[in-house]
């Protein structure tokens, strides 16, 4: 017969949650709720000294309505946004139509503003809360770089006619697709101020763009994602040395 040795760390095993103070479970079940809408809960029976009990348990956390404000058609896309870096909670909402941009300010009700610093004309693209504590939208005309309601930076490309049809961002890195098939890489520097640092021509339309969130210690993320109509996703280098190089390449079905 096979010999199975104790390991002092699990091989095969990955812990994904733990619950502290279940009294001592003595049974689990997991309820078959196939076709309904729910979750399957889990019942566990525990013991504890003379008041044994039955918990039930469901996966996630709930969810309360605190507000509700109705909406001239379906958006496009929604965001929330913080003012700033250190707010431990999202202070606007921004939704964008085929037409026109809805600004939402979020407090003890959720109520539209207009003095936000977004364009409200036109749909946006992307939306993002700089390291400079400023807000970006990105939008079909450009980018706008929003420091205060009076302190607006705008960038319309080389020509001053960018026409985007997507955009990433992160803390510092924003990335948009001009003229279907080009991209440009920004980076804010030192002063506060996105600068363009580089273009690149991809020969096919560019469908979407993704930067990941700055690492812990680092100026910058390093990688670039592209994906194109003509099903190919493509990974660029950030790395000022070599930017905007391509580092790989796979063909998706």
């Amino acid at each position: 017969a096979p010999r199975f040795e104790a390991s002092a760390q699990p091989k095969n095993l990955l812990l994904i949650d733990e619950l502290e103070s279940l009294c001592a479970p003595t049974c689990l079940h997991a309820l078959n709720t196939i076709g309904t809408n729910s979750d399957s809960p889990l019942l566990v029976a525990c013991r504890g000294g003379q008041r044994p009990a039955l918990d039930m348990m469901r996966r996630g956390c709930t969810a309360q309505e605190m507000a509700q404000s109705e909406l001239p058609g379906r958006p496009s896309a929604v965001w929330t946004v913080r003012s700033r870096i250190d707010d431990d909670f999202d202070k606007y909402i921004v939704l964008s139509f085929t037409n026109a941009t809805m600004i939402l300010s979020i407090g003890d009700t959720v109520e539209e503003v207009n003095d936000s610093g977004f364009l409200t004309d036109t749909p946006t693209l992307e939306v993002a809360l700089l390291a400079d504590n400023a807000l970006l939208q990105a939008y079909v005309g450009g980018l706008r770089h929003i420091r205060g309601p009076d302190h607006i930076n705008e960038w319309k490309g080389r020509n001053q006619e960018a026409s985007l049809t997507c955009a990433t961002a992160n803390e510092r890195q924003v990335t948009v697709c001009t003229a279907s098939s080009e991209i440009t890489y920004l980076e804010l520097d030192a002063s506060g101020i996105l600068t363009e640092l580089g273009t690149k021509e991809l020969g096919t339309d560019i469908a979407c763009l993704d930067l990941s969130p700055i690492p812990a210690g680092r100026a910058r993320t390093q990688f670039l994602a592209v994906g194109c109509f003509d099903g190919m996703v493509k990974i660029f280098n950030l790395d000022p040395t070599d930017l905007l190089d391509l580092l790989a390449s796979v063909k998706l079905n």
